[in-house]
């Protein structure tokens, strides 16, 4: 995590960790410390919620022909199911 912190210092980019390493507080930065004890749960957070949606994603797909069968007819179809099983 210190390399990703280091990184995100030097080349700012576009998500949460970015913002959280740039991000003042009472006009200071946050310390090393404070931005580890805010990114874990937010790491791990994300890690969940990622693997209950593929989980759940994959549990439909397993049990449900019927879904099955209107995905393979229609592939066009797969974007939303991905879309609703990761919402």
């Amino acid at each position: 995590m210190l390399d990703k912190i280091d990184e995100y210092r030097a080349t700012p980019c576009d998500c949460i960790l970015s913002d959280l390493v740039h991000a003042k507080v009472d006009d200071r930065s946050l310390d090393i410390e404070e931005l580890i004890s805010i990114a874990m749960p937010l790491i791990v957070a994300g890690n969940e919620t990622t693997t209950s949606a593929i989980s759940n994603g994959m549990l439909r797909l397993a049990t449900e022909a019927r879904l099955r069968g209107r995905l393979r007819a229609d592939p066009r179809r797969i974007p939303s199911f991905v879309e609703q099983v990761c919402a």
